[in-house]
């Protein structure tokens, strides 16, 4: 199951790749200007907040009707594969408002893909515990298939970009189609999944968005950081430590170290996954994010000084590990806030951490484009890396106030 989601994840993140890198020539096809280009991609970011976000409270609230979900699941993801595949045609021969409604179509319908595999996996884990299947590990196989993926994306960009569009595009369709089709026996059962999930773990406080807001704004920090660091920071940094340095070498090295640290850090998570009370599970990944919280911040700050390119190579490994824990600790931490409310929130709680994800995409797509088109902001970009710096700090501190949050919660229960 866990590799199964990591093939899926893989492949939906590797075709997004795909669509980035082709669409400006598809702009061309279609007759649209290419300032136009950036003002998509964030649309498409805030699409996925949205639907990020509903799409977690529909889950919610169709507990019963899993079946049903399950069958819009597979319809949706069907829907995106085709429309997906038929982009590079449809760039050339329809009205330009025509292809961008068909990719926000694409866009609505491949968003079943972030929030639904979450909330089904969480269910399928609890209902196999006794078995050695916790959160972390299956949150780890989820973020494995994106971290493969962004480690590929340079690469891609390069081999990809004079050639035809049609080809990729199909064979990104089919390959995500496959193995989303893998994911059935994941699908199926979830009433189940869910009877098991509701006995050993007795409801023990609900936690609204008042209580987690240094939670949330700790993510949008971290996530923020992230996106900075790895698509603007981190070349400025090689180019400085070695101005001939082979770029798609060596950005991906940050996905390389998320990538690896994916499965170690989720043993150490079982540890709190394995607890017999939820706000025990909380705390201890929220703990574990704020340690490697603190990790990434110096991480980030050493970054800044460093003019050797062999310990700039040390430290993007090590800060792509940072970022794997901080998410794994995340989402087994809001798995088990979303358990913890009555009725259960989990779909609204996963939805809410992605979605927080989707923004800081797009409020980084934004700032460049802010920061392109206003060359008096030159002085404010070199301040960027202190602030992504500063950034991971602030968030770690707000981790903390939020575990001595938890504490109080704990003690009043």
């Amino acid at each position: 199951m866990i590799w199964r989601l990591a093939l899926v994840q893989l492949f939906f993140t590797l075709s997004w790749t795909v669509y980035v890198i082709f669409l400006p020539g598809l702009f061309k096809q279609a007759g649209i200007e290419l300032h136009w280009l950036p003002w998509l991609l964030i649309v498409d970011q805030l699409i996925f907040a949205a639907m990020d976000i509903g799409l977690g409270v529909w889950l919610d609230r169709s507990q019963q009707l899993l079946d049903k979900v399950r069958n819009c699941f597979l319809a949706a993801v069907v829907i995106s594969c085709a429309v997906f595949m038929a982009l590079p045609w449809l760039a050339g021969n329809v009205p330009s408002g025509l292809f961008v409604v068909a990719v926000i179509v694409w866009v609505v319908c491949s968003s079943v893909l972030r929030v639904p595999p979450l909330f089904f996996m969480s269910k399928a884990v609890a209902a196999n515990h006794a078995e050695g299947k916790t959160m972390p590990i299956g949150v780890a196989g989820y973020f494995f298939g994106i971290g493969v993926a962004g480690a590929l994306a340079p690469y891609l960009t390069i081999t990809l970009k004079n050639i035809d569009p049609l080809l990729p595009f199909v064979l990104a369709s089919a390959a995500l189609l496959a193995a989303t089709l893998a994911l059935r026996p994941m699908l199926a059962n979830q009433t189940n999944a869910d009877t098991a999930a509701k006995l050993p773990m007795p409801q023990v406080l609900n936690i609204d968005f008042k209580l987690a807001l240094p939670l949330l704004l700790a993510v949008a920090l971290f996530a923020s950081g992230v996106q900075l660091h790895v698509a603007v920071n981190s070349a400025k940094y090689f180019t400085a430590a070695h101005p001939g340095a082979s770029l798609e070498w060596l950005m991906p090295l940050f996905w390389v170290g998320f990538s690896v640290a994916m499965f170690p850090a989720s043993q150490w998570l079982k540890h709190g996954a394995d607890a017999d009370n939820l706000l025990a599970q909380i705390a201890y990944a929220t703990q574990t994010m704020l340690l490697a919280g603190l990790v990434g911040s110096l991480t980030l700050f050493v970054c800044v000084f460093t003019t050797s390119l062999g310990t700039l190579i040390a430290l993007q490994i090590l800060a792509g590990a940072a970022w794997a824990t901080v998410m794994l600790a995340l989402f087994s931490a809001v798995s088990a806030m979303g358990k913890a409310c009555a009725p259960s929130e989990t779909g609204l709680w996963l939805g809410a951490a992605l979605a927080l994800m989707a923004l800081a995409t797009a409020g980084r797509i934004a700032l460049v484009l802010m920061l392109s088109s206003n060359p008096s902001l030159a002085s404010f970009k070199l301040e960027l890396p202190w602030m992504t710096a500063l950034g991971w700090t602030l968030a770690a501190v707000l981790i903390f106030v939020f575990t001595r949050v938890l504490r109080r919660a704990e003690s009043s229960n």
